[in-house]
């Protein structure tokens, strides 16, 4: 479970940051300006300028990261067929009676479905 929190975050960093690096460069510069000359600096300026004028990039990249995560919970269902010592199957009991195929093809199809839904 750790390998596939660390793998997710590493190939979905680099997204997120150039997202919010844009944003953040979007700020215009007057703005900055006129928040140093009013005495607003670090983390004041932080949490009273830059991060009320990236709000909806902020909220935009938590909708893609939880969208992202609800659909790494099907693939790995379906490839574990429950996780270490059936740990999913405790948990997730709705999933094992829509997933509970047996032969690899049905499985193959399942996870066919799921890319194309």
């Amino acid at each position: 479970m750790t390998s596939i929190i660390l793998v997710n975050t590493w190939v979905g960093i680099g997204f997120h940051m150039t997202v919010t690096y844009a944003a953040i460069s979007g700020i215009p510069d007057e703005i900055l300006e006129a928040a140093s000359l009013d005495g607003c600096i670090g983390l004041h300026r932080i949490f009273a300028i830059i991060i009320p004028m990236i709000w909806e990039t902020i909220i935009s990249c938590i909708i893609i990261i939880v969208t992202a995560v609800l659909k790494q919970f099907d693939l790995v269902f379906v490839m574990t067929e429950g996780g270490q010592m059936d740990l999913l199957r405790c948990q997730v009991p709705l999933y094992i009676r829509k997933l509970s195929v047996t032969t690899i093809s049905a499985r193959l199809r399942l996870l066919g479905y799921l890319f194309l839904f």
